[in-house]
């Protein structure tokens, strides 16, 4: 189902007791291991031309012209889009979940024909999307999201033979009407992948190929072992993929203590009811579930019961893979910024696991993420009330964490975020997130208060619990039906209100030596900010190093140095094979300069890795993810990591905290909206939004270079230009000169 949006994660591992607790042992975070597979490695050129001599060895002679220049074309975006995304690092291999979902996809009577030609395989993709995916390759893609909601083998048996149907029939390559087609739903796809807020969250096959693969898929499941008894709940699941695996009343006592308490008016008490799943409620491309449902309810009543179960491989190991993609969820989210449903999901298996330090760390993290988010937009000079216009139409308990983002201002959020993370970094001193989300926040904190004596050290009186108030919702109290003294009165309240559950908050370490001293130096650093405010504007400043000053730094590490050339007769396309070349080409010449430049360089690229360098595949990947996670927050200030221990490790085995990124984007004269939708594959797009704005139109090149001190999060140095003319060699040595030489020591 190529976009079977499969719902809530259905949980269930097989409870292991701790010694001498009561409390179950929750999972770990899963990454790839062992040797890395060829296909992860093999240049995509190699296996275009691959792909090419097997269609000219078949039915090429029997195709017109036309019709072989877009299957060719179809082929070369085809191989090097997916190996776009297995090369991401978000596709794993040799994890207990792609071997799972392997096995159970091997219980499905495949024809030997499918199986010499393509090969079918499946890997799990780190995305909290409901969601699988066929390649022309062969490749079945399946997120943890899937695995998270999916409610027996069977129905993930089922989705599989589903997914195996539009390979089969070749639907890929019969979905494009035409190349640009593709190419365009292709760049969606990419896009979200780079921005790690979903993978292929669009359905790209037509309604008729999806019956299709629907009806085929579901003769090749019937003829498995498996029961088809409740296969047909997948589609329950497709449908409500919006929502959590597990719907959790979430109460306000979550944030709160006997001296903290959320101000009434911030918080959601009736949440909008989950609307009955109907016919014809979605897209009119694509076939609705409840149509898609009855059709399979109709065949699966007219098939042989026979000797079948819903667990080939057994229940127990069904519920362990299950709890395994569960606990994934709410990093991933806290990943892709979306950190209500991070919190949430993190609120729904602390009822499972309430010893659980890291989920509750991770909520602390995702409270300090939103505070950032908001500052983010307010500095793209963008509404903070413009993150949540979906909130009033959200539908279950996630909907109180919106809506408490929502409706607190920005003190309040702040005084949560650096409550939770001061909270969570006194159970864990070890982690350095923490220490510096909370040394951040204390700078935020400084915005608001200029000293700590608005917060109470005596704990918060019995009788000034809040008085009942009408329930709230989404919608709010009609202020219409209020005279303006009324209004008046009510906002002077509910602000009294306000700062008496404020001024709780701390009541237990106000008074430390350590959390005064970290408010003293905020103080002192945000009136540094507000001094050099006065002299320039930081948003504006995009060339943050001074010619003339050397940075002296011993090391640095480059991180995959990346080139992308648009092809210049076509606003949506790139050239594949050429940016392929000249990426190979740019990263000889990284070394080379490096040399000559007497800097101590190491190169971190894919292109340098062998396949039993899977540790290196998955530092690649923390990195990669560090780099888009900090172009996201605000320009001002030391940002952590939300896996920041991680990259401290990482940062220690190369000898070094200074880690480059750097690349060129060719674009041709005048390709400004290839170029704007190519920023927004390498940047994330706030970021990419600030440099379009100094873009030279006709320029033909861009070059940037971004060197991060990454235990702190300092942008050391920051270079972007946009070249007008052909970038000869010795035009691209240059640019690595003038970096290199400010970074080097020399």
């Amino acid at each position: 189902m190529s976009t079977l949006n499969i719902k809530k994660f259905s949980l269930l591992l097989s409870i292991i007791f701790i010694a001498g607790s009561s409390f179950a042992q929750a999972p770990k975070i899963i990454s790839s291991t062992g040797t890395i597979p060829s296909e992860f490695l093999t240049p995509s050129s190699i296996k275009y031309k691959k792909t090419i001599e097997t269609y000219e060895s078949s039915d090429r002679k029997n195709d017109n012209l036309k019709t072989k220049e877009n299957k060719e074309e179809f082929y070369l975006a085809s191989n090097f889009n997916i190996d776009n995304l297995l090369q991401s690092g978000y596709a794993l291999f040799n994890d207990q979940l792609g071997e799972y979902t392997n096995e159970v996809m091997d219980q499905l009577p495949i024809s030997e024909d499918l199986e010499k030609k393509k090969n079918p395989r499946v890997y799990v993709v780190n995305s909290n999307e409901v969601n699988a995916f066929a390649t022309d390759q062969g490749i079945i893609f399946v997120t943890l999201g899937l695995l998270a909601n999916v409610e027996s083998e069977a129905q993930l048996a089922f989705i599989l033979a589903h997914e195996i149907s539009h390979i089969e029939e070749d639907h890929g390559l019969d979905k494009f009407l035409t190349y640009q087609e593709f190419e365009e739903e292709e760049g969606r796809m990419l896009k979200n992948l780079k921005d790690k807020k979903g993978i292929f969250t669009r359905a790209i096959y037509s309604k008729k190929l999806e019956t299709e693969a629907d009806e085929h898929g579901l003769e090749l499941f019937l003829k498995s072992k498996y029961d088809p008894i409740g296969v047909d709940e997948v589609f329950t699941t497709l449908y409500y993929s919006y929502l959590s695996y597990s719907e959790e009343s979430f109460d306000r006592s979550f944030f709160e203590d006997d001296n903290y308490k959320i101000p009434n008016k911030v918080w959601l008490d009736t949440v909008n009811a989950i609307q009955p799943m109907e016919n014809g409620n979605e897209e009119s491309t694509h076939p609705s579930s409840a149509s898609r449902m009855k059709m399979v309810q109709e065949n699966i009543s007219k098939a042989d019961a026979g000797d079948k179960n819903i667990f080939l491989l057994g229940e127990d190991r069904f519920n362990k893979i299950q709890e395994i993609a569960r606990y994934q969820l709410p990093y991933l989210c806290l990943d892709n910024n979306d950190n209500a449903r991070a919190i949430y999901n993190a609120y729904v298996l602390l009822k499972k696991y309430p010893e659980d330090l890291e989920l509750e760390k991770l909520v602390a993290k995702a409270l300090y993420k939103e505070v950032k988010r908001q500052r983010t937009a307010n500095e793209n000079n963008e509404s903070r009330l413009s993150l949540y216009k979906h909130v009033k139409d959200m539908e279950g308990a996630i909907q109180r964490v919106d809506y408490l983002f929502k409706n607190m201002k920005a003190r309040e959020l702040t005084v949560l975020a650096l409550k939770r993370n001061y909270e969570a970094w006194l159970e864990d001193k070890e982690d350095e997130q923490l220490n510096m989300a909370v040394n951040s926040l204390m700078v935020d904190l400084a915005q608001h208060y200029a000293t700590l004596d608005e917060f109470s050290s005596a704990p918060r009186p019995v009788e000034s619990d809040k008085q009942e108030i009408e329930p709230t919702t989404e919608e709010g109290t009609d202020d219409k039906e209020l005279t303006r003294e009324e209004k008046i009165k009510r906002a002077n309240a509910e602000s009294k209100e306000v700062v008496k559950d404020l001024s709780y908050a701390f009541v237990n370490y106000v008074n430390d030596t350590d959390f005064q001293d970290r408010f003293e130096k905020a103080l002192k650093l945000k009136e540094s900010w507000e001094e050099n405010e006065n002299n320039s504007k930081r948003s504006k400043t995009y060339y943050m190093v001074n010619n003339s000053v050397s940075l002296a730094i011993d090391k640095v590490v480059v991180v995959n140095p990346n080139y992308i050339m648009l092809n210049s007769r076509k606003d949506r396309s790139m050239k594949y094979i050429e940016s392929e070349e000249n990426q190979s080409i740019f990263q000889k010449q990284v070394l080379e300069v490096a040399e000559l430049s007497d800097i101590n360089l190491d190169l971190l690229s894919l292109s340098e890795l062998t396949e039993n360098d899977a540790n290196g595949f998955n530092n690649l990947n923390e990195l990669e993810t560090y780099f888009q996670q900090q172009l996201e927050l605000p320009a001002k200030g030391l940002h952590p990591s939300t896996n920041q221990n991680k990259i401290n490790q990482i940062a220690e085995s190369y000898g070094t905290d200074y880690f480059l990124w750097t690349g060129l984007i060719s674009v041709g004269k005048n390709k400004i909206k290839p170029l704007a939708v190519t920023l927004g594959l390498v940047f994330p797009p706030a970021f990419a939004s600030r440099i379009f704005d100094f873009i030279v139109y006709n320029d033909d090149t861009f070059f940037y270079a971004i060197l991060f001190d990454v235990r702190n999060g300092k942008r050391r140095a920051l270079k972007l230009d946009f070249i007008d003319g052909s970038l000869t060699k010795p035009l691209m040595k240059s640019h690595l000169y003038d970096i290199f030489n400010q970074i080097s020591s020399n």
